[in-house]
C-alpha cells in the first residue's frame, strides 16, 4: 500500500493522501463517499495483495467516490519478483485514467527498482511497519529489519536511507549521540549508492535542524520534496523549519499543504495554529487550536 502511495505521490498532477491518514480506513465499514469527504478527495484506490509461495495476486480498483463508479480495475497474477513492475503499472494506469500527465523524469522515478532481492524487500517492508508505530522500541526494531535487508543486498540504498531515518528518530527521543553518528553513517552509505532518495534528505534535514543549521535543513527538506512532492513528513518538517526561522508566511503555506495531504495527522492543526498566531491572525489560530 505505502509503496503505491509513494509512487503516485511522485506524479505532480495528482493529489495523493498520505499513508498516515489512509491507513485508519484499512478495515473500515464506512462508505466510499464518507471516506472521500473526510479526506477531501474525489477518487479512492482500493486493493488487496495475496501471496502464495512465490506468487502474488494483486487486485486494484479506482472508484469515483461521488458516484461509486469503477473508473479502472485490474487483477495481477505475477511472480513475487514482479512486484515493482506491478506498482509502476498501477501508478501509470491511474494517472492515465485521471488524465494526469507523467513527465519523463516522473516515469523514470516510478519505474526505479530499489532491489533485485525480494527477501531483502520483504525485510524492508517489515521495517517500515515497525517504523510507523512511532515508538522508540519500534524504531529500533525497524533498524533490525533494515540491517537484515542490507545484509541480503548491500546496495539496497532505500533500506540504508530508512535505517538512517529510524536512527534519527531514536536520536531525537533519546538525545544519545551514538544514534546521530549511526544515522550519518547510514546516510553516507545510502547516498553513495543513490543520491535521489527523498527520505535520505528528510533524515539529513532533521540532523541539520538539531545542529541549528536551519537554512541547510530547509534546503534538504526542499530537495526531499523535489524528489517526492507528496512526502508528508518532509512537508511538515519544512513547515516547522520555516517557523523556527521566523518565516511564518512560508511556514503557514507548508503547514496547510501538510494538512491537505495528511488531514488525519495530529500535528497538522497545531502547526497551522502556531503559524497563524505568529502572523497575528489570532481568531483563526484559535479555530485550529
Amino acid at each position: 500500500t505505502e509503496d503505491i502511495i509513494t509512487q503516485l505521490s511522485k506524479i505532480k498532477q495528482l493529489k495523493v493522501i498520505s499513508r498516515t491518514s489512509v491507513m485508519e480506513y484499512k478495515s473500515t465499514t464506512k462508505k466510499m463517499k464518507e471516506i472521500a469527504q473526510e479526506l477531501g478527495v474525489e477518487n479512492i484506490l482500493e486493493g488487496s495483495v495475496r501471496k502464495v509461495g512465490d506468487e502474488i495476486r494483486i487486485n486494484a480498483q479506482l472508484i469515483d467516490a461521488r458516484t461509486d463508479e469503477h473508473l479502472w480495475a485490474e487483477t495481477y497474477d505475477r511472480p513475487a519478483r514482479d512486484i515493482f513492475a506491478v506498482q509502476t503499472d498501477v501508478a501509470k494506469n491511474i494517472a492515465t485514467v485521471l488524465r494526469g500527465q507523467i513527465t519523463s523524469e516522473e516515469e523514470k522515478s516510478i519505474s526505479k527498482v530499489p532491489t533485485q532481492n525480494i527477501e531483502a524487500y520483504n525485510m524492508y517492508l517489515r521495517g517500515k511497519q515497525e517504523y510507523y508505530k512511532y515508538e522508540t522500541e519500534d524504531f529500533k526494531k525497524s533498524v533490525d529489519f533494515y540491517k537484515q535487508a542490507v545484509k541480503l543486498d548491500s546496495f539496497f540504498a532505500l533500506a540504508h536511507a530508512e535505517m538512517a531515518n529510524s536512527y534519527v528518530q531514536i536520536f531525537q527521543v533519546t538525545g544519545d549521540n551514538l544514534y546521530k553518528k549511526l544515522a550519518e553513517e547510514a546516510l553516507s552509505k545510502a547516498m553513495s549508492i543513490d543520491s535521489n532518495i527523498s527520505v535520505a534528505y528528510k533524515a539529513k534535514a532533521y540532523i541539520f535542524g538539531y545542529e541549528g543549521r536551519e537554512l541547510d535543513a530547509v534546503r534538504s527538506f526542499l530537495r526531499a520534496i523535489e524528489i517526492n512532492q507528496g512526502f508528508d513528513e518532509a512537508i511538515g518538517g519544512l513547515g516547522l523549519a520555516y517557523n523556527r526561522l521566523g518565516d511564518f508566511s512560508s511556514a503557514l503555506t507548508r503547514s496547510q499543504q501538510f494538512y491537505e495531504i495528511s488531514p488525519k495527522n495530529l500535528w497538522a492543526h497545531p502547526m497551522i495554529a502556531a503559524d497563524l498566531w505568529a502572523l497575528g491572525e489570532f481568531e483563526s489560530a484559535i479555530d485550529y487550536a
